[in-house]
């Protein structure tokens, strides 16, 4: 599959799901054992719905490839194109943060830099992991809804001018965590 391919962006989504899919082949979601690929489908249906862009959507199903799965940059650029690589890139995580106690603060820091079109996925990621909090384990909930506040209130306190979708979007995951606090 090469990136030149793509002649509209249903084509450039339709690729990345398939592809998505079959990385996360017999992945799991850790706090509730779902198909992992449920999670991707969603915040890709988030973006969507929040006016995100075909690379956008493409890059939502994508967006943990490179952290979950053995996949490169290189051939997701050579898949999918730069801009899409771009966003799953600004989207990961390096290994030594997912294993570290810090990695709220370094999720809080990128945000606040990272381009208006990650972040939009990014925030789609983050409501779709609180919408889950019904089927989550209570441990994982009474953890990850205060580092979510945390990482909401330092974009916050950045200063970082947000588009209405994006705050839609950040008021949609405070509505939630607040239940649960």
């Amino acid at each position: 599959m090469e990136f030149n391919k793509f002649v509209n962006g249903k084509d450039l989504i339709q690729k990345a799901k398939e592809f998505a899919t079959k990385c996360h082949d017999g992945q799991k979601r850790k706090f509730n054992g779902d198909d992992y690929i449920i999670h991707p489908e969603k915040v890709a249906k988030l973006v969507e719905q929040n006016g995100g862009s075909p690379e956008q959507i493409a890059s939502a199903w994508l967006h943990d490839v490179l952290e979950d799965c053995d996949i490169d940059f290189n051939s997701l650029e050579k898949m999918f194109g730069k801009v899409v690589a771009d966003y799953v890139v600004e989207l990961t995580n390096p290994k030594s943060v997912e294993r570290s106690d810090k990695k709220s603060e370094y999720i809080a820091k990128k945000m606040c830099v990272m381009s208006s079109g990650a972040l939009l996925i990014k925030l789609c990621d983050r409501l779709h992991n609180v919408s889950d909090f019904s089927t989550a384990h209570p441990n994982f909930v009474k953890k990850y809804a205060p580092k979510t506040k945390f990482i909401l209130d330092s974009l916050e306190d950045c200063g970082r001018p947000l588009t209405t979708n994006q705050q839609k979007l950040v008021d949609a995951i405070r509505k939630i965590i607040n239940i649960i606090e």
